[in-house]
């Protein structure tokens, strides 16, 4: 059987081929909203990986607003 893990595992790597990206991921943004973890990822290549927890702010605002709102980061 398939667990949620796997399941998140394969939806990254099948999002990644589709549009062709060199990483995709799933993320959580946390309670205080400062921070996003990213739980499962795929990478084409020697892609670095960018598994754990993150400061948004560290990305930029533009990108912080829009995971407060609901958005999606492409």
């Amino acid at each position: 059987t398939t667990g949620p893990r796997e399941a998140l595992d394969a939806a990254a790597e099948e999002l990644g081929r589709e549009l062709g990206a060199t990483l995709a991921g799933l993320s959580r943004l946390e309670d205080d909203g400062e921070y996003v973890h990213i739980e499962s990822e795929w990478r084409a290549g020697a892609t670095p990986s960018t598994l754990g927890r993150h400061r948004i702010a560290d990305y930029g605002e533009a990108r912080l607003a829009t995971l407060r709102s609901g958005g999606a980061v492409v």
